[in-house]
């Protein structure tokens, strides 16, 4: 009886068995420094059984695919779960770090799908836009059905024409038909028709303790509605009209985001934030009633 031995690529190295071996006068024509390989064997190549070497060498090439595959399928494994391990441990890292640096919690997000059964409210956010100037982005809201927009004077800066996106994704070029950075409110003018409207109130103020609605594009959301309560008035160095204090989840986008009041009427416009040091740090959002523009530019009432 005999033996096969193989190579790791799947050939047959050496085979011996009774009818061929090494003969002496082989083993003579070997030099000292020639390795043994290297000796050709005697011809008795009838003797081999060459479909059993096939055979063997196929087989050994299966085992090797067989083998080759399961390492593949464990390295892809291996790397699945090192990817899930990271995205987890990050997530569990993001938490902490909102946690420590009091960066704000995406809870208004769930409370904007609740708010948004009310019928009413999904009509108000209609009539709220998305603004992208050269170098900002903010919110504003349409007041005439042809198109013409409230939003803030730094949302749109030095521009003289601004692009904006209403909710059913419509866009328009809009024109900066007015800027007053004394009381950061803009108007834009829009060639458009039938579109969503949001009514004004210009004839009552907001008081403190006054539940209102703030609908707006705070962070990388679009059209959050956002419930909030008056606290206040207050006067900043500069500004010759009082802003209202607004406890709601304002941040940045937040700019140029309808106030409204309880009858569904816009009565002021998100400008800026204020941030107030206390055991916790509290963000407050400042508004400026929107009755101040009414009075800038009495000539938009006949308009609407």
């Amino acid at each position: 009886s005999g033996s096969i031995l193989f190579a790791h690529s799947g050939s047959i190295l050496l085979t011996i068995n009774n009818n061929v071996t090494y003969t002496s006068s082989a083993r003579k024509n070997m030099k000292k420094d020639q390795d043994y390989w290297k000796v050709p064997l005697e011809d008795n190549s009838e003797d081999l059984d060459i479909e059993l070497i096939q055979a063997l060498n196929e087989k050994y090439d299966d085992i090797q695919q067989h083998d080759q595959n399961t390492k593949s399928s464990r390295k892809l494994s291996a790397r699945i779960i090192a990817f899930v391990t990271v995205i987890v441990f990050s997530l569990l890292a993001f938490n902490q770090l909102f946690a420590v640096l009091n960066l704000p919690s995406f809870n208004f997000i769930d409370r904007s799908l609740e708010l948004l059964q009310n019928p009413e409210i999904r009509m108000l956010r209609e009539g709220v836009v998305e603004i992208s100037a050269a170098n900002s982005k903010g919110t504003g809201f349409n007041i005439h059905e042809n198109g013409l927009i409230v939003t803030n004077s730094h949302v749109v800066g030095n521009a003289k024409m601004v692009k904006v996106t209403f909710y059913q994704a419509s866009s328009y070029n809009g024109i900066v038909e007015a800027s007053f950075p004394e009381i950061d409110l803009a108007l834009i003018r829009l060639q458009g028709e039938n579109l969503p409207v949001i009514k004004i109130e210009t004839s009552k103020e907001l008081e403190p303790g006054e539940k209102v609605t703030v609908i707006g594009n705070p962070l990388w959301f679009s059209r959050i509605v956002m419930e909030g309560v008056v606290t206040g008035k207050t006067k900043l160095q500069g500004w010759d009209i009082p802003v209202l204090l607004i406890r709601a989840p304002i941040y940045q986008g937040s700019s140029g985001s309808p106030v409204i009041n309880h009858e569904g009427r816009v009565a002021a416009v998100i400008f800026a934030t204020l941030t107030i040091q206390k055991e916790l740090e509290e963000t407050i959002g400042l508004a400026v009633p929107i009755a101040h523009l009414f009075e800038l530019k009495d000539d938009i009432i006949e308009k609407l």
